[in-house]
């Protein structure tokens, strides 16, 4: 086999390398994301008969019910707010990460440190949420206990 074939099949068995790894994932984002999103939009695009039940006729009239009257305001304004923080996040992220990558020096960890902090707020509040319905004397304990389901707490 010549050299210069030789290298590109070596360079295209190298890149269908990666090929099992990709699979699983792909597999997924097709059955979890892209399936239900496809089934959204082609609900989206059918009528509905006078008690509400699904025809299989095409329209875009919901498209144009969602642009008229207060929900196309309302559409139009979280459109805005959207993009203005996404331009306000980038305005300050970008040159604060710059500045943290190139001028940190012996901060830059506390800097890092600084900026993921807010984010682990949200993990917090799940872990209470969670407390709450779950706890001895949670939601759900209560709940089960009231109905007479269990005699004692689920979890101690």
């Amino acid at each position: 086999m010549p050299k210069n074939l030789r290298q590109k099949v070596a360079k295209f068995l190298t890149k269908q390398a990666q090929l099992p790894y990709v699979g699983p994932i792909a597999l997924w984002m097709v059955l979890f994301v892209i399936a239900p999103l496809v089934i959204i939009l082609y609900f989206s695009v059918l009528s509905t008969g006078p008690l509400g039940q699904i025809i299989s006729s095409f329209t875009l009239r919901n498209y144009a019910d969602l642009l008229k009257g207060d929900y196309g305001v309302i559409l139009l304004r979280s459109l805005a707010f959207a993009f203005g923080t996404n331009m306000i996040c980038l305005l300050i992220g970008y040159p604060l990460a710059y500045w943290i990558v190139r001028d940190g020096g012996r901060w830059k960890i506390a800097l890092i440190f600084l900026i993921i902090i807010p984010s682990w707020t949200c993990y917090l509040i799940r872990l209470y949420a969670l407390k709450t319905l779950i706890g001895t004397t949670g939601l759900i304990n209560s709940a089960l206990l009231s109905l007479g389901l269990i005699s004692s707490p689920l979890l101690k």
